[in-house]
This record gives C-alpha cells, sequence and structure tokens, in this order.
C-alpha cells in the first residue's frame, strides 16, 4: 500500500471550525482524556481509532509516515481490543475536538500581569485587544516591546526618538546623530583629509576638492606587479622617472610567473571540462532537460581563446627580454612606456578571460546540482540552517521571504516550490512563520489536468521527541488564479501566513542546531499525465 497518497486524509468529515487553535498555551487543568495517547501532550485535531482509541492527527500521520515503522502498525495503546492502523479508517473525533477549543487557559501575558482565564478558541482574539500584550516601540530601528503603561516613558528617551541634523536639518535616529555628522552628513564643516591649505568647507565641497588635491595619495600603476609606492601626484612623478629600470624587471619577473600560473590554469580547466563533460553524459541519460553538449563546446572555445592570447602574451615578453633594456636614460623611459602599456592591457584582459571561465563552470555546477537533487516523488524535504540569521535578514527586509528548490509530483509532472517568511507575512507579519506552497511553470503542462487539484500538506518536523510535528492540509481553490496553468515562472503562492508561532517554533523541539525542517507533501492521487 502506498501510505503516502492516503495518510493525511483523516479528517475529511471534520469541519475547519473545529480545528485545533494555534499556539501552545498553559491550560488551566489538563485532563487525562484529553492527552494524546502518543505524545501525552494536548491532542490536536483528534482523531479516533476503529478500537476507540483518541490521538492527534499529527501523531497518527507520524506514525504511519515513518519508514521505521514496519507494517502492519498497530495503535499505540496496546491492549486486546486495539486493532491496525489503517488510514482510511481513522475518522476526526468532532466531540472531543469541541472539548478541547473550550477547555480553560491562561492569557499567553500572564507573566506581564494578566489575570484572565478563558476557552482556548478565545485566546487568540483576548491577545490582541489585552492591555498587558507587550506592543513595540513606533521608533524606526528599535526593537524594545513595553506594556502600554510604560511605553510613553520609553518612547521619550529611545535610543531611536527622531532628532533634528544642526547643519543640514534632516530628522535622523538619536544614537545615530553623531555617526551622521561626523561620516556621511552631506553639509557638515571639514577639512581636508591631505591636510592641504585648502580651508574647511561644508563636506560637499570638501569631497570633490579631495578629486583633485595635489597632496591626494596615489598608487603606483605598477602596485599589481608589486610596486608598493604611494604619494602624491608630484612624487609619483619621480618615482615612475627614477624607478623605471625596477618596473621593467618587475614586469618580466611578473609576466614569467603568470606564464607559469596559466600552464597551471589550462591544465585545471582542462581536468574541469573533463570532469564537468562525463558529468553532462551521465546527467543527460536520466534528465531530459540536463546541460546540451553546446554548452560544453562553448566552453572549449572559449579555453582555446585563452590559450590563443597565452601564446601571444609570451611572444610579447620575449620581445621585451631580446630588446635587452640596460640603461635609465630618456630614450629607454619611452620606449618602456611604449612597451608596457599594451601589456599590462593584454594581463589584465588575460586575467579577466580566466575568470570569465571559473564564473561559467560555477554556474554549470550549480545546475547540475539541482538537478542532482530534484525530487520527482511529490515530496519536498527542506532544511533551512542558519535559521538566526535569515530571519534577522527577514526582519531587516534584506531578505523578505526564501524559495525551496523546485520539485515534482513524477518525472514530467507538474513544478512547484515552497515559500517561506520566517518573519511572517500578512496577518503572521512578525509573530509568525508563513508557509506557502506554489506552482511552478513546467515543461509538461500541456500533458497535465488544469487547474491544480492536488491535496497539499505542510509540514514542521518535530526534531526532539518526533511526534509533534506541526501541519495543515488543503485542497487548492479550482477558481484561484494560484492554481490556474502558469503563464509566467510561477502563480502566486498560497498557503498559512499563521503557520506556526515564533513563540512555537524557537524551541528545542522544532529549531535545532539553529535548523529547521520543513516538508510539504502533494498527493499524486488521480494526475492523469503519463509519469
Amino acid at each position: 500500500m502506498d501510505r503516502s497518497l492516503n495518510l493525511l486524509s483523516l479528517t475529511s468529515n471534520v469541519p475547519a471550525s473545529l480545528q485545533t487553535p494555534l499556539g501552545d498555551p498553559e491550560f488551566v487543568k489538563l485532563l487525562a482524556k484529553h492527552r494524546c495517547l502518543i505524545c501525552h501532550n494536548v491532542m490536536r485535531d483528534a482523531v479516533m481509532t476503529l478500537c476507540g482509541h483518541r490521538m492527534c492527527e499529527g501523531c497518527v500521520t507520524q506514525l504511519l509516515f515513518d519508514p521505521q515503522n514496519k507494517e502492519p502498525v498497530h495503535c499505540p495503546g496496546k491492549e486486546d481490543v486495539c486493532v491496525q492502523l489503517k488510514p482510511d479508517e481513522i475518522r476526526g473525533d468532532n466531540g472531543t475536538r469541541r472539548e478541547i477549543k473550550n477547555l480553560p487557559v491562561y492569557c499567553t501575558f500572564k507573566a506581564h500581569g494578566c489575570p484572565e482565564k478563558l476557552p482556548w478558541k478565545d485566546l487568540m482574539t483576548h491577545e490582541s485587544q489585552c492591555k498587558y500584550k507587550p506592543i513595540p516601540c513606533p521608533h524606526t530601528g528599535c526593537e524594545a516591546q513595553c506594556s502600554e503603561d510604560k511605553m510613553e516613558a520609553h518612547v521619550k528617551n529611545c535610543d531611536y526618538r527622531p532628532v533634528r541634523c544642526s547643519y543640514c536639518e534632516e530628522t535622523i535616529p538619536f544614537c545615530l546623530q553623531a555617526n551622521h555628522q561626523n561620516n556621511t552628513c552631506r553639509k557638515a564643516i571639514i577639512s581636508c583629509p591631505y591636510k592641504c591649505d585648502h580651508g574647511p568647507g561644508a563636506r560637499e565641497e570638501i569631497e570633490i576638492h579631495m578629486q583633485t588635491c595635489q597632496l591626494r595619495p596615489q598608487e603606483c600603476k605598477f602596485k599589481s606587479m608589486g610596486c608598493q609606492f604611494v604619494g602624491s601626484e608630484w612624487d609619483m612623478q619621480k618615482h615612475n622617472k627614477d624607478a623605471a629600470d625596477e618596473h621593467l624587471q618587475m614586469i618580466t619577473m611578473y609576466t614569467a610567473s603568470m606564464d607559469l600560473q596559466s600552464m597551471e590554469m589550462r591544465r585545471e580547466l582542462q581536468l574541469k571540462i573533463v570532469e564537468k563533460t562525463e558529468r553532462i553524459i551521465h546527467l543527460e541519460k536520466k534528465v531530459d532537460d540536463s546541460a546540451k553538449k553546446e554548452v560544453v563546446d562553448k566552453l572549449e572555445r572559449d579555453v582555446q581563446s585563452v590559450k590563443d592570447r597565452q601564446i601571444s602574451l609570451s611572444e610579447r615578453v620575449n620581445q621585451i627580454e631580446r630588446s635587452g633594456f640596460t640603461g635609465g636614460g630618456t630614450g629607454s623611459q619611452q620606449n618602456l612606456q611604449e612597451t608596457t602599456g599594451p601589456l599590462v592591457t593584454q594581463i589584465q584582459q588575460h586575467d579577466r578571460q580566466l575568470g570569465l571561465q571559473d564564473i561559467r563552470l560555477a554556474e554549470l555546477d550549480l545546475r547540475f546540482q539541482v538537478l542532482e537533487t530534484a525530487s520527482y516523488s511529490g515530496i519536498l524535504m527542506w532544511k533551512i540552517r542558519d535559521y538566526s540569521r535569515r530571519k534577522q535578514e527577514a526582519i531587516s527586509g534584506r531578505t523578505v521571504s526564501l524559495y525551496s528548490q523546485p520539485f515534482y509530483t513524477s518525472r514530467f509532472g507538474y513544478k512547484m516550490c515552497a515559500r517561506l517568511y520566517l518573519n511572517g507575512d500578512g496577518m503572521g507579519k512578525g509573530t509568525h512563520l508563513s508557509l506557502f506552497f506554489v506552482v511552478m511553470r513546467g515543461e509538461y503542462d500541456a500533458l497535465l489536468p488544469w487547474p491544480f487539484q492536488q491535496k497539499v500538506t505542510l509540514l514542521l518536523l518535530d526534531q526532539d521527541a518526533g511526534a509533534r510535528h506541526v501541519s495543515d492540509t488543503f485542497r487548492p481553490d479550482p477558481t484561484s488564479t494560484s492554481f490556474k496553468r502558469p503563464t509566467s515562472d510561477m502563480n502566486i503562492a498560497s498557503g498559512c501566513p499563521l503557520f506556526v508561532s515564533h513563540a512555537v517554533l524557537e524551541t528545542r523541539t522544532y529549531l535545532k542546531d539553529d535548523t529547521i525542517l520543513i516538508i510539504v507533501i502533494v498527493d499524486n492521487d488521480g494526475i492523469n499525465a503519463q509519469g
């Protein structure tokens, strides 16, 4: 039996209004009959077996889905009446779900002084209105949170309170005032950093002066070949005259060294091309849309171009060595300038060409990695590492959302991915992790039925006991544009803005080694496309 097609159809007879509320509240009193037989915590979306035992829908799902459990899977009640568990024989327990929704719980802000006790189903509404709820500081950049009665005092002394710059009159946070005036304010009065005779002036004026200041330090144009001289414009003119022979020697040594490095680079490039060619041949047998032979042919032509440039470069070096510069006179200096200018340009072009080959090889390698890790079973396993850093980037707006690698229902099936907002989206912004499902444009869309109608299950895995997975299951709305045949790279995402709160997620149960695990399961049943 293919359990992956049936194990998540346990609650088709349960209305959405009876789903267990979100969160992990503190119960006033939790009776044994309301605890899950598997995880021993409060039952979430309670289901009942044929032998009358009750447990969480997510726990039963995990029990049936766990590859370590060999069939048949028996009821964990371990009583004489217990039966073998079959997905189509497990039903949602509406009565128990109703009781659990009405269990009395304490307000989430009990530690901040709230004395309320209320039914679990009313907790979210109460939280939104609770006067003890910490509220964020209104000043941009401040992450502090205080209760309403303490917020006024905080706002007055907040480090991010807005102040006006005395030079440019721009409004900036108080804590950034000094940095603004010392480093970025265009109207602030400063002196030339090169300590010339130019008087103090506005920063915007001084920055223009710095471009032509005679004392502005300049680097020798032969720095890339080893010359470390730095000086003013006048000093540089004298240096170029006095160090002509030294510069010629640097060019000769640098070119010889570069010739050896180029030989080694060519050898490494050839080895990489052989390796990539072997991988291409292997992938062409496995994946229809793998890299085409033309890519390798173009890469070989580029490498041949590098070889031709290297031969030309070697000839120029030999020409310099045969010319036999021995003096530092005027003729020698002029000859040096005429010869080294084009040579330096050719060296720079050669370095850029080798850099382009590295970039192309890296892009090709990345494409191979995506192809090799693609799933064709309708199941995505997504491992998000560096959670803390990525969440901070989401809070700052630097990286608002993350996309998973694509996955497929079959070799020629639907192409899909997941989208994740670590700091939440919409109603969940700032308080929840939001998880969405995305239908992407695929190579074989013309063979598939539209709109997309496969059941989708989103899971956040319990990495501690393995029994308290957070899950949500939905069937696509056939009228939604999110599930029509894509006309661009991907459709609008659809899913759960309130998938899991940060308070629940950021515990040892779900966050381990700064990593979370997301699974997306798409039911393959009923897809008529070949594959």
